[in-house]
């Protein structure tokens, strides 16, 4: 659907015939209004400014353009250092997790090795305690086996003193 727009809007001639009817290449002499020069050098004044105002901006843009680019490169170097940094750090955490790993393995062999020692140290102070306890229990009959004898031979000498004086006593008689 095609659109046509009144010429009546632009004409200040009415055309009666057609209201659709296509307008000239040409608009006749008297339709055309002459132009003032002031009104020119207005034209004139507000197309120097239109193009300050158009060159200005085109500098904004230049400018804005480059300082894009510059804060893109500047970015970029920090994203780069950055990243640079965390695969560092992301390395010495890798080599410290390694570190530690070893350590507690090293770790955890010297405790079991001092686990095992101190079993052996018990089943030693074990041993020297049943030893104890076994000499105790023979120097206890030992003691007893001396108490008798002694008992013995306390009885034996006053039998051997009273068999002295009996002796002693018949050889008097």
């Amino acid at each position: 659907m095609s659109r046509e727009l009144n010429q009546n809007l632009f004409n200040k001639t009415e055309n009666t015939t057609s209201t659709h009817s296509k307008p000239t290449s040409r608009p006749a002499a008297a339709e055309i209004a002459p132009i003032d020069k002031t009104d020119l050098q207005i034209i004139a004044a507000q197309m120097d400014a239109l193009k300050k105002k158009v060159h200005e901006v085109d500098s904004r843009t230049v400018t804005l353009a480059s300082r894009m680019d510059e804060l893109y490169k500047a970015t970029k170097l920090k994203f780069d250092k950055t990243q640079n940094h965390f695969l560092r750090m992301e390395e010495v955490v890798k080599r410290k997790i390694l570190e530690m790993t070893e350590t507690l393995g090293k770790l955890s062999g010297k405790m079991t090795a001092q686990q095992f020692s101190e079993s052996k140290v018990t089943e030693l102070v074990d041993r020297h305690t049943q030893m104890i306890q076994k000499f105790d229990i023979k120097m206890a009959k030992l003691q007893k086996v001396i108490n008798e004898q002694e008992m013995q031979l306390h009885n034996s000498r006053a039998a051997l003193q009273e068999a002295r004086k009996e002796i002693e006593r018949l050889k008097r008689l």
